[in-house]
């Protein structure tokens, strides 16, 4: 479960069946990694290019 707990994941759901046990680990995409303050075109050497071009 460390592991798991470790890479940002969630435990959901634990099923049993007989002696088996099996753990559901999710997470979301939304919520995994924040955008940081400096990914805007405040910061960019070209700011009139922001979002404009995809390399």
């Amino acid at each position: 479960d460390t592991d798991f707990f470790a890479l940002a994941l969630q435990a959901n759901e634990k099923f049993q069946r007989d002696d088996q046990v099996l753990s559901l680990f999710t997470y979301d995409l939304r919520e995994y990694k924040q955008v940081p303050d400096w990914l805007n075109a405040k910061f960019w050497a070209n700011p009139e290019n922001f979002g404009k071009y995809w390399w």
